[in-house]
């Protein structure tokens, strides 16, 4: 709302988000940390310890003072937002970019996998001081590691995508070259084991499509739209023949 608008208009304004959200305080909160990102301590999404209440309805007034005594953080949110039914294209449309790639990440946790957000690395192989994954994740049992790229894209058109699935592998090969020398990180402590992992770099896109499969190198690299992410991560599809994959392990 424009400063100095008449009261009219704020009342109005309020009456259109309570409608909006019909008591869904999980789209509400999340509605407000887009649009307020004051609102959390610094960028890395801590504990809602200090999540204020603006005009939020009574439904969610209450939710927040449960997220606070819980010490919750956007994460868990966005869990409880799915285990509640709330679609992902709903989530999507109330987020940010960056808290697209915290989705990704609930996600994750919600189907076993442990992950980091914005993870960085060097690499001696690349000219670039540092590099970045958007979202670095890891399976215990299966072995498998996901470099996730994403991608909150409006269109749908080949090319970006293209472009992007062609990166991430290199992304990978940058990765799996540096292992030797970063394994030792906190973060990567699924590599010190005696055993071989598999490395999987993906694209995780917003819009409604179908999984896509782009050849690079004589292998498919998956691009996941967001809907069918949890299906895909649960799924047959990490353990295709013909999937991109890099092999590592300590010895």
């Amino acid at each position: 709302m424009e400063p100095n608008s008449p009261d009219w208009l704020s009342d109005l304004e309020d009456e259109v988000k309570r409608v909006k959200y019909a008591s869904i305080p999980q789209l509400e909160i999340l509605s407000e940390i887009t649009m307020h990102p004051e609102i959390l301590r610094d960028y890395t999404f801590p504990k809602l310890l200090r999540l204020p209440v603006f005009t939020f309805s009574s439904t969610t007034s209450d939710y927040v003072s449960t997220l606070i005594e819980m010490d919750w953080s956007v994460t868990e949110l966005m869990i409880d937002a799915i285990r509640n039914g709330i679609t992902l294209d709903k989530i999507v449309k109330n987020i940010s970019w960056d808290l697209f790639e915290e989705l990704v990440t609930a996600i994750l946790e919600q189907s076993g996998w442990e992950s980091k957000r914005t993870f960085r690395f060097k690499s001696p192989y690349s000219r670039r001081s540092n590099l970045e994954l958007d979202v670095l994740a890891w399976e215990r049992h299966s072995r498998n590691v996901l470099l996730i790229d994403c991608k909150r894209y409006k269109s749908t058109a080949k090319s970006p995508i293209e472009s992007a699935a062609a990166k991430q592998v290199e992304r990978s090969h940058l990765f799996h070259e540096a292992l030797p020398d970063i394994y030792s990180d906190p973060n990567l402590s699924w590599v010190r084991a005696e055993e071989e992992v598999t490395i999987i770099p993906l694209i995780v896109t917003w819009r409604d499509h179908q999984i896509r499969w782009y050849e690079v190198k004589g292998a498919r690299v998956p691009v996941v739209p967001i809907h069918t992410f949890l299906n895909f991560i649960r799924g047959e599809s990490l353990g295709l023949k013909d999937i991109y994959t890099l092999k590592w392990s300590v010895i």
